[in-house]
């Protein structure tokens, strides 16, 4: 998604991003690097949804994938393949998915928050 619509004041916007938090849907947010789509204007967001019971239910991880290291190519930059790696494992862990030995909790991360649902609301 564009970015511009997790605040957007658009109503149609918004009554969708209710509904996502409202029904337990949202599990993260990621924020892409500008540098990810070179031809496009609008930063983008990777919203994460899962359906069910799981760990942190009322709570969003919010990670900035703009820290991670790039690699590049020529002209194109990517994710470093360890950045993607790292930040599937932090999502990973948030779900209680996997768990790496010695590794510390992904709120622990300096780019990464945790938000309840009420505060997301109150924003």
């Amino acid at each position: 998604l564009s970015s511009g619509a997790a605040h957007s004041s658009n109503s149609t916007d918004g009554l969708i991003r209710r509904g996502l938090l409202e029904n337990g849907l949202v599990v993260g947010v990621v924020a892409l690097p500008t540098w990810l789509f070179p031809h496009a204007s609008a930063s983008t967001a990777l919203w994460l949804l899962a359906k069910g019971e799981r760990p942190h239910s009322d709570q969003v991880l919010f990670a900035d994938a703009g820290k991670l290291p790039a690699a590049k190519e020529g002209q194109r930059r990517h994710f470093a393949k360890d950045s993607a790696e790292r930040l599937l494992q932090i999502f990973g862990e948030w779900q209680g998915l996997r768990r790496r030995e010695g590794e510390g909790d992904p709120e622990s991360v300096p780019w990464c928050r945790a938000a309840r649902y009420e505060e997301i609301a109150e924003a």
